[in-house]
């Protein structure tokens, strides 16, 4: 039972988490960075956001949640143990 329960929690605070992350990253300007390649030349690019980082570990969360929900009910039915 745990196995259903626990992602799902995780991800519903992840989830809350991001949100507020995200509402916070609209006040500020985004943060970008230099660098120069082994040719010389350099460029300039954009960090990755932690709200964006934390949808990313919502979206495996909830696939988990999912997967374990769907194919953990259905070995139970079918009679498959492990």
């Amino acid at each position: 039972m745990a196995c259903f329960i626990v992602p799902a929690t995780e991800a519903i605070v992840v989830t809350a988490a991001t949100l507020i992350v995200k509402a916070k990253e609209k006040k500020s300007e985004p943060q970008t960075f230099t660098y120069e390649a082994k040719d010389g030349s350099i460029a300039t690019g954009e960090k990755v956001s932690l709200s964006r980082k934390l949808s990313w570990l919502c979206y495996l969360l909830f696939g988990g949640f999912l997967h374990t929900s769907i194919f953990g009910t259905a070995r139970l039915r079918l009679g498959f143990r492990i």
